[in-house]
């Protein structure tokens, strides 16, 4: 029953809710994020941050498999580098024993080359397994971090949703380029820890090799191993300024890149209304081609790669003759009392020559490690900057949204009710004030009280478009909270369930369409096949069962194989289905004829005890008891709720 005194609105309106603040808010991030330092420093400090993700934050079964996994890896590296500088010494013995005896001592050249093929075969499947255990980390740190940014991603679109003032992606302000988290969450994930752990991992792999190509190094030539650490640092310098713009250009590829795939998406999206507008030439279909900012900037990175690589192999190739011109000299004219650097090894020894050239081109390659990664190093600075930039702007919304909900739910109240077979209510709205956003707040609703019984029937909510019929059932949803008053209402995903006015299809099997938002194992959905193929005839889509051949397995595009009409009917079929005690339908059937309107609705009043929907056609009238009509911010947000008469089920 309705319990309210007067079916007109007298009340006195509350004091507006400003619901700015979150948008301004947004866009002081803006200017900090456009203000914000993206030299080497900064990209360390969000390469670190991401780290910290997984290593801090991962559940602790995860945390200790990557820690077991990493530790095997660096054991491993460790083996690596001890055995190669060991086969770097086999091989000056196989030189000098060749050259000794003229090659008469088989049997030592055997056991040499025994020794040099028996580390090669045990270091096989340590190579093996040393790939497997990174693959196996990579994987870890790869899901953690797509769950870890999807699970923001969804709660900055859903929690911002409410208010309204917040929906606006940040970063949209004063300028600011437009961030795309869809691109981020599907591929930057993948990038950062792929580059991170090679990056990462190549770096220790050189300290561990330097460690030991150094001692060697220092061995037989301690001022060869002087000139490799001079000529390496000086080489590192010149590489990092000739590829000191990688990373800002990298960004701007990627930022072009991020446009066009967005627009390409838009335009598959859209793609009949620009057909009905006719606006593929020159308008829209000129999207479908690479923009020129993008062809630019990957030809300005390609051309600077090209410079920082063909400077970094000429360095080397020029400085790998160093070591020959060094040792050679003293070889071909070896002194009767030789100095202290020669005393390690003969004038003949030409196994020590070679020796000294080999760790002379690891120390100087290992060294030359960022001249050799610049290119790899600035994608990582790149995606590490976006991807630590976006987690802290989604944060910050999160604080600012849940600090505005925790403001404003002093004012407006959401409790959750329990319904038992007596006569009492489901929703109760008491004194409740809607606000729109705004520069001022727009007035949509003012003091409204409505009491809902379990087996009222229905209430059509009513109103010119704007009033703020769907803003009431979000608040009704919990989803918008920029208004005061108190709502009580049964919260029980299994008792009620809300249907918005386009149906969201997840793209899976038809038989999980209908199921939705119900997750049930293989098992016990099957079990509901036929109960689906039941509602699905109930509703007006016996047609879909017969070109899938009754096949509830098919999996398409549903929303682009149904058209919206069809797609309503579905979520009906849901209701069905699912069968839940009370809905809110957001106009459900406007996408559909009277005939197909009259069937849904007379489902909806034969499956539930009472419902709520939002429309706009006379002819829903005959389905509900009350009527709700919303005047909207153009008469004070007013309202009036008026008996129908009885529905006929």
């Amino acid at each position: 029953m309705v319990n309210e005194g007067n079916t007109t609105n007298n009340g006195t309106s509350s004091s507006p809710v400003v619901a700015s603040d979150t948008t301004t808010s947004l866009q002081s991030m803006s200017i900090q994020k456009q203000q914000r330092c993206t030299g080497p420093a900064a990209a360390l400090r969000a390469f670190v941050g991401l780290s910290c993700h997984f290593w801090w934050d991962a559940p602790r079964r995860v945390r200790v498999e990557s820690s077991l996994r990493l530790a095997l890896v660096v054991a491993v590296m460790l083996l690596r580098g001890r055995a190669s500088t060991f086969l770097s010494a086999e091989r000056r013995k196989q030189v000098n024993t060749m050259l000794s005896a003229g090659g008469s001592d088989r049997g030592a050249i055997l056991q040499g080359l025994l020794r040099y093929l028996g580390t090669l075969f045990v270091l096989s499947p340590v190579n093996k397994a040393y790939w497997r255990l990174l693959r196996g980390l990579r994987q870890q740190w790869t899901e953690h971090l797509t769950t870890h940014f999807l699970t923001t991603f969804v709660d900055t679109q859903c929690l911002t949703y409410g208010g309204g003032s917040c929906s606006r992606a940040p970063g949209n302000d004063h300028g600011a380029p437009e961030t795309l988290p869809d691109q981020h969450i599907s591929r930057d994930v993948s990038v950062f820890v792929q580059l991170a752990t090679s990056l990462s991992l190549e770096t220790l792999q050189a300290l561990i090799h330097l460690y030991f190509y150094t001692k060697l190094l220092a061995s037989i030539a301690p001022s060869l191993s002087r000139v490799v650490v001079l000529a390496a640092c000086s080489g590192t310098l010149l590489a990092r300024a000739l590829g000191r713009r990688l990373p800002e250009l990298y960004a701007a590829e990627r930022h072009a890149e991020g446009h066009f795939t967005y627009s390409l998406t838009r335009i598959r999206e859209n793609a009949e209304s620009i057909a009905f507008y006719r606006g593929q030439p020159p308008g829209d279909a000129e999207n479908a081609a690479p923009p020129h900012s993008q062809v630019v900037h990957r030809m300005d990175q390609m051309a600077r790669k090209d410079v920082v690589q063909w400077f970094s192999a000429t360095y080397r190739q020029l400085l790998g003759l160093v070591p020959a011109y060094v040792l050679a000299g003293r070889m071909l004219t070896p002194t009767s009392q030789p100095s202290a650097e020669a005393s390690s090894w003969s004038g003949t020894d030409v196994g020590a020559v070679a020796q000294a050239r080999e760790a002379f081109d690891e120390v100087l390659y290992h060294l030359l490690i960022l001249a050799e990664n610049t290119s790899d190093f600035s994608r990582l600075a790149t995606v590490s900057l976006e991807l630590y930039d976006r987690d802290l702007q989604s944060r910050s919304v999160l604080e600012a949204v849940r600090t505005k909900q925790g403001q404003e739910s002093q004012r407006l109240v959401l409790e959750d009710i329990q319904v038992d077979q007596e006569q009492q209510s489901w929703l109760q709205i008491r004194d409740l004030t809607l606000f729109a956003p705004g520069h001022p707040p727009r007035l949509l609703l003012k003091s409204l009280s409505l009491t809902l019984a379990p087996d009222s029937g229905g209430i059509l909510i009513t109103g010119r478009s704007g009033a703020g019929k769907t803003t009431l059932l979000r608040a009704i949803a919990g989803i918008w909270l920029s208004g005061s008053g108190r709502i009580s209402r049964v919260d029980d995903r299994s008792r009620v369930m809300f249907l918005p006015q386009k149906p969201y299809l997840q793209g899976g099997t038809l038989l999980e369409e209908v199921l939705y938002p119900n997750l049930l194992t293989k098992q016990r959905a099957e079990e509901k096949e036929e109960v689906v193929r039941a509602a699905l005839q109930r509703v007006g889509l016996s047609k879909l069962l017969q070109r899938l051949e009754a096949d509830l397995g098919a999996s398409r595009r549903w929303a682009d194989e149904l058209s919206l009409g069809e797609q309503q009917r579905l979520s009906v079929a849901r209701i069905l289905v699912n069968k839940p005690e009370f809905v809110i339908l957001d106009e459900i059937t406007s996408a559909n004829d009277l005939q197909h309107e009259e069937v849904l609705y007379r489902l909806i009043q034969n499956c539930c005890r009472s419902f709520v929907s939002v429309g706009h056609r006379e002819s829903l009238l005959q389905f509900h008891a009350r009527r709700l009509k919303l005047k909207g911010e153009d008469e004070g947000g007013e309202w009036s709720l008026e008996e129908l008469r009885s529905a006929a089920r």
